[in-house]
């Protein structure tokens, strides 16, 4: 099940909708059973290889306030971590059939911080930074947004 969002800012509603089973949810931001904080003034990589939940994800985070850097492959990403001010990443762990470890590496040599968006449970890049938070995918955008927000408390 894939839930995707749409989302109405000036009455502050959010439309989840799940393209498997058609079931629609139309919500209240926060109506999850959790606050969302904010992602004010922050940089944030993403990087997914498939194309609408990179979208999805880079809206989401846009709604919370923080201005998005995308990447859907390796290479990419490994320039945008190497020159952009980043303040956090989200990254997919296979990324068209290369694993992100190079990706990890690099923002920890940086000193930036980054939760794991997969649908992984086991992984070598997963023990390899196992204090990483790792989101499961399908995750509904309050969870990544909270989680990229833990990682500044």
């Amino acid at each position: 099940m894939m839930w995707f969002r749409t989302c109405s800012h000036q009455r502050r509603r959010v439309l989840f909708y799940c393209r498997t089973t058609s079931c629609k949810l139309n919500l209240r931001f926060g109506e999850l059973g959790e606050v969302v904080k904010r992602l004010d003034g922050r940089t944030i990589l993403v990087v997914e290889d498939e194309p609408l939940v990179g979208l999805d994800i880079a809206d989401s985070l846009r709604s919370a306030g923080a201005t998005v850097v995308s990447s859907r492959s390796v290479s990419d990403a490994l320039a945008q971590a190497a020159t952009a001010e980043l303040s956090a990443a989200v990254l997919d762990i296979n990324l068209v059939g290369e694993d992100c470890s190079l990706i990890c590496q690099q923002l920890t040599d940086r000193g930036i911080p980054f939760v794991f968006h997969t649908g992984y449970t086991v992984a070598p890049v997963l023990e390899k930074w196992p204090d990483a938070p790792i989101l499961r995918k399908p995750s509904v955008p309050g969870a990544i947004i909270n989680a990229l927000a833990s990682l500044f408390e």
